[in-house]
C-alpha cells in the first residue's frame, strides 16, 4: 500500500500539479460549454459556476429524475454518472481529471445529447 502511495505522489510530481489544473480546467471548460445548450434548452440546471477551477460538473435535471439520467446515459453509452440525492439536491455529478481525455468529454457529450433531446 505505502509502496502504491509513493508512485502515485511520483507520478503526480513528474506531471506537475499546474499541469494537472491546467488540463482539469480545459476538460470541464469543454465539458460545461457543450452542456451549455442543453442547459439553455431547459432540460436541466447547471449547478456548477461556469469559471470554476474543479473537475466537478454538476447539473439537475428538470424534465426527468437524476436516476433516470443515469440510466440513460448507462444505457446509450456506458457511462456511469453520480447520482447526488443528498439534502435533496436530486443532481448528477461527472468529473473530469488527468485521466480523462477531450475524446471522452465529446463522447460524454454526444451520449448526452441523446439523452436529453
Amino acid at each position: 500500500l505505502f509502496d502504491g502511495l509513493l508512485a502515485a505522489i511520483e507520478f503526480q510530481e513528474r506531471i506537475g500539479i499546474a499541469n494537472i489544473e491546467a488540463r482539469v480546467k480545459h476538460l470541464s471548460t469543454m465539458l460545461r460549454e457543450g452542456l451549455a445548450p442543453l442547459a439553455a434548452a431547459g432540460h436541466f440546471r447547471m449547478l456548477s459556476p461556469a469559471g470554476a477551477v474543479t473537475g466537478l460538473t454538476s447539473i439537475k435535471p428538470e424534465r426527468i429524475g437524476c436516476q433516470d439520467v443515469a440510466n440513460e446515459l448507462m444505457a446509450k453509452g456506458k457511462l456511469r454518472t453520480r447520482v447526488v440525492r443528498e439534502g435533496g439536491l436530486d443532481a448528477n455529478r461527472f468529473s473530469c481529471h488527468i485521466y480523462t481525455s477531450a475524446s471522452d468529454v465529446q463522447g460524454f457529450l454526444d451520449t448526452a445529447k441523446k439523452v436529453f433531446l
